[in-house]
């Protein structure tokens, strides 16, 4: 007979669970927690340091704006007050120009016034001491005229076939230099009688040298710079 089957292995035991072992709980780190206090004082006094310092500094910041500001008004104010002096000083250079300008313009004109006046007074005293040389200059040529004139009338000679009662009447313009020389005789008019202006230009002739014209005859318009010309009249009836 076979023999009997063998019994089944018996099971293994199940393995004990390790056992989890917590440690003890340690109590605080007094050291630790002092230093973290002291860290984080730290940090606290460095932040609020921080704080202080960066609000210092813009409170610096502020008071160097301000300060700058204020400068740059003082400039402003200082450069405005220069200017101001300057546009015064200007002005009042400019007002001086203008009334010394003035002054001379008018004490100008009144120079120029007083001297037209002068002028004036010394032309009305040269044209009242003209005139009265005129006058005078004309009655000696009156005078010279007359006497040459007779001149003539001395050297006349009336043509026989030229009655006396025919009232013949002939004009002449003579020219006489300095010295009283016969320059030239131009029959002006002619009488009619070719006979009695002949005769009458033989008398002014024959009268050369006449007379030398006084020196004041210049002054008249007979006067031509170097001689002088006269005009006569003859009628035959006067011869």
């Amino acid at each position: 007979a076979p023999p009997p089957p063998l019994p089944p292995p018996p099971l293994p035991k199940p393995e004990p669970k390790p056992q989890v072992v917590h440690p003890a709980p340690k109590g605080p780190d007094h050291a630790l927690v002092e230093k973290k206090v002291e860290e984080k004082s730290l940090a606290d006094i460095r932040e609020r340091l921080a704080a202080r310092r960066a609000e210092a500094q813009r409170e610096e910041e502020k008071s160097q704006r301000q300060e700058a500001a204020r400068q740059r008004q003082q400039k402003a104010a200082r450069q405005q007050a220069a200017e101001a002096t300057r546009l015064e000083r200007e002005r009042q250079q400019l007002a001086d120009t203008i009334s010394r300008i003035k002054a001379e313009e008018q004490t100008r004109v009144a120079e120029a016034r007083a001297g037209a006046e002068r002028e004036q007074r010394v032309a009305a005293i040269r044209a009242a001491a003209a005139s009265q040389a005129v006058v005078v200059a004309e009655g000696h040529r009156s005078t010279y005229q007359e006497g040459v004139g007779r001149a003539i009338k001395s050297n006349f000679t009336l043509p026989p076939n030229v009655p006396k009662e025919s009232k013949l009447v002939t004009k002449m313009r003579v020219r006489v230099d300095l010295a009283g020389e016969l320059l030239d005789v131009v029959l002006e008019s002619p009488s009619g009688n070719q006979y009695f202006d002949d005769a009458v230009e033989r008398a002014v002739k024959k009268s050369t040298p006449l007379q030398p014209p006084p020196d004041d005859l210049s002054l008249l318009d007979a006067f031509d710079g170097s001689a002088v010309t006269l005009y006569f009249e003859f009628r035959s009836d006067e011869l």
